[in-house]
């Protein structure tokens, strides 16, 4: 029984390690595109990690400038108002957009 509670807890924490790992390199590719200027691709994947724990007031930041760049204003609006609610450390540039 002590065997088998071990065994499920070392699968707990793997699963939780895996799932933390594919965020962090959802991230960075999310963040590749945007450094591409792919904003399309890149708010997709930013919108995916809403919520993850990967999730920040950059990343906020981020996906409202995605959806500046699509002419999804009021997205973009909700975004950065969320990012600077949580933070005043962001790029001068996301004050610019926003």
């Amino acid at each position: 029984m002590l065997t088998k509670i071990r065994l499920l807890l070392f699968l707990s924490f793997c699963a939780i390690g895996a799932t933390s790992l594919a965020q962090t390199g959802k991230l960075k590719k999310a963040n590749d595109l945007y450094g591409k200027l792919a904003y399309a691709k890149a708010a997709t994947i930013y919108d995916d990690l809403l919520g993850s724990s990967v999730d920040s007031p950059e990343l906020k930041a981020k996906l409202a400038h995605c959806y500046y760049q699509n002419n999804k204003l009021k997205k973009a609006e909700e975004f950065y108002n969320l990012a600077f609610d949580a933070t005043s450390d962001l790029s001068v540039d996301h004050y610019f957009y926003f």
